[in-house]
């Protein structure tokens, strides 16, 4: 009988430790399309409606292939299928900027690239991450 009301006990507090952790949740992140990232680059530099339909049409080319390559990259089962689909993003990443490139007067170009090199790297060119360990001593061999 005992251990029925513990039983008991321990899952409604489970319920409970559950239901207050749900309730705080995270803001959810505005989904990114190429009409959001237009606007936010026609507010940071100001570009005219030419630009803007140029700017959202990259995008959206851009996002396409990102999808594409997202989907080889789960079907990618060896290293090497793996190291190509890097070396294609990288082209299609360096391609993506030369089609900006003249889109963008030379002054708001050199504004993006400034802005785009504050953010985090991405795509294999991550720092490793550094676990923390706990200290400890030197083991000695006698």
């Amino acid at each position: 009988m005992a251990a029925l009301l513990m039983t008991g006990v321990a899952t409604f507090a489970q319920t409970e430790l559950t239901t207050e952790k749900s309730e705080v949740t995270r803001p959810k992140r505005e989904k990114v399309t190429p009409e959001s990232q237009t606007k936010q680059l026609t507010e940071e530099l100001g570009l005219n409606k030419k630009q803007q339909a140029k700017v959202t049409a990259l995008f959206e080319e851009e996002a396409k292939a990102k999808a594409e390559l997202k989907e080889q990259r789960k079907l990618a089962v060896d290293a090497a299928a793996k190291d190509e689909l890097k070396v294609k993003a990288k082209e299609e990443k360096a391609a993506f900027k030369e089609k900006m490139k003249n889109i963008l007067t030379k002054e708001q170009f050199e504004k993006w690239t400034a802005s785009k090199t504050k953010q985090p790297v991405t795509l294999g060119e991550k720092e490793p991450v550094r676990l923390k360990s706990k200290s400890v001593a030197p083991v000695s061999e006698n």
